[in-house]
């Protein structure tokens, strides 16, 4: 889909991480200066969950956690399978009108710390 960048692997152990880019201006026509007066209300997240809850539908996502990153707005989000009971958990980033995604699907039957350090692992790059 145009806007919008997914990588994803697989561990030794069915951790699945995912990386994603999504240009808000792009599928969404939001750009940045229009970002930069809704990116900090619940308002903004809500809709973003919404948004993943629809394309999550076995998933029950809790509530967005607004936060900053360095001096950019973040975005936390964890959910639980409904079925299977495996976990999600995103951390988002939105740095002009992308947002940087990393996620980690973590099995019910797995125990891990791995996916802590996935998604603590987001750095930018110096300019």
């Amino acid at each position: 889909m145009t806007g919008i960048d997914i990588y994803t692997a697989m561990g030794k152990d069915s951790v699945v991480y995912s990386v994603s880019v999504v240009d808000l201006d792009a599928i969404a026509h939001l750009d940045s200066a229009t970002l930069a007066s809704i990116k900090d209300s619940h308002e903004f997240a809500d809709q973003m969950k919404m948004g993943m809850a629809s394309k999550m539908p076995n998933y029950t996502l809790g509530d967005v956690t607004i936060s900053k990153w360095k001096t950019y707005t973040s975005y936390t989000v964890t959910g639980t399978g409904n079925s299977n009971k495996s976990t999600v958990s995103m951390q988002m980033i939105l740095i002009g009108s992308k947002m940087y995604s990393l996620s980690c699907m973590v099995p019910a039957t797995v125990a891990t710390k791995n996916n802590e350090v996935f998604l603590g692992s987001l750095e930018t790059l110096k300019e």
